[in-house]
């Protein structure tokens, strides 16, 4: 079974990659372009909210903010944890024809953080954005997308390592979530944070 399903993910990304020209300059700038755009693009982001909600004195949307990147750091962490114990997974330049557009440590190829990282924020984007949400989801999506198909592309990850990803990317916003409702959390992660930062008028 998993034999199977391991060959299924590389005939995957053969099948996907087949369609990449590794020696044009467009295609290896539109990958390398993509392949890290959603995390810069999201601290960017988050960092625009607090601002905005700095110019209009309302702490709701840097609650939202925290949370959003408490999300983020939890899926991190759970990401950290799983590699201490998941099998290692070679990155595909190692073990398929593949050449890697993208230069990447040879370490674990499984599962895909940025993955995690994408899930994490648009699933915290729907939880914790009271306002605009279907916007900043959408451009998020998109985002996701483009970033995770990026990499597979880039030859440094099987569309396996992805979805499963995905899947894991969800537990940080559940935790979060769950934290959120305790008054401990609340007081210590958000008021505080909140406070430190009027205190630093930011």
């Amino acid at each position: 079974m998993i034999e199977t399903l391991v060959a299924w993910d590389i005939a995957a990304l053969e099948f996907l990659r087949s369609g990449v020209d590794p020696d044009s300059s467009l295609h290896r700038l539109t990958i390398f372009f993509f392949s890290d755009a959603m995390t810069i693009l999201v601290a960017l982001f988050l960092v625009g909210i607090w601002l905005y909600a700095v110019k209009i004195g309302d702490d709701t949307p840097k609650r939202a903010a925290l949370l959003v990147f408490y999300s983020v750091a939890i899926s991190g962490l759970v990401y950290l944890a799983l590699n201490q114990w998941l099998p290692i997974r070679p990155r595909p330049e190692t073990v398929t024809s593949v050449r890697p557009i993208i230069d990447h440590l040879p370490d674990n190829s499984f599962p895909s953080g940025h993955a995690i990282f994408s899930m994490a924020c648009i699933l915290g984007m729907w939880l914790f954005f009271p306002y605009r949400r279907r916007l900043w989801i959408g451009i998020a999506l998109v985002l996701a997308i483009g970033m995770n198909l990026a990499r597979i592309l880039a030859g440094i990850h099987y569309p396996g390592d992805i979805l499963v990803g995905f899947v894991l990317g969800a537990t940080g916003p559940m935790i979060a979530l769950f934290l959120s409702s305790r008054s401990d959390f609340e007081r210590i992660f958000i008021v505080l944070p909140i406070q430190i930062a009027r205190w630093l008028r930011l």
